[in-house]
């Protein structure tokens, strides 16, 4: 009678060496896809100058400004990262807003956020904007 051959167990896989003495673990890239400036009123406190210093700060490859309905704080950000640039500690600046959905019979409420990919996107980002604000009283979008 022959005996089935049993399955071997695999071999342990040594843990990875530690970092030398002195040298800080590499981290992964890290980019904020949504943070909201003091241009979102009363929801934020932040300048957007200090939104990206802080980021730039941490180490973070980007940043998204995405003050709700609006864009307002893309300059002072593009001014921040461009005077970062010299250092070369800017992070990438992501322009985006948040909208908040009306909640319905049929569908909750939610909140979107959107990010810009080029200038074609930024253009329709802001036609939509446009396109909210026209709708509603000053203040308000729908």
């Amino acid at each position: 009678m022959s005996q089935t051959a049993r399955p071997q167990a695999p071999e342990p896989v040594p843990p990875p060496a530690p970092p030398p003495p002195g040298h800080a673990p590499e981290l992964p890239a890290y980019a904020e896809l949504h943070c909201r400036s003091n241009f979102s009123f009363l929801r934020a406190a932040s300048h957007p100058h200090e939104l990206v210093q802080r980021a730039a700060q941490l180490g973070y490859a980007a940043i998204a400004i995405t003050d709700e309905c609006s864009v307002a704080g893309a300059v002072r950000a593009h001014e921040a990262c461009k005077a970062l640039r010299s250092t070369g500690q800017a992070p990438q600046l992501l322009i985006g807003a948040e909208f908040t959905l009306e909640a319905t019979a049929n569908a909750p409420g939610a909140r979107l956020v959107l990010i810009a990919m080029n200038r074609e996107g930024y253009a329709q980002l802001g036609g939509l904007i446009t396109l909210g604000r026209g709708r509603s009283a000053k203040g308000a979008y729908r």
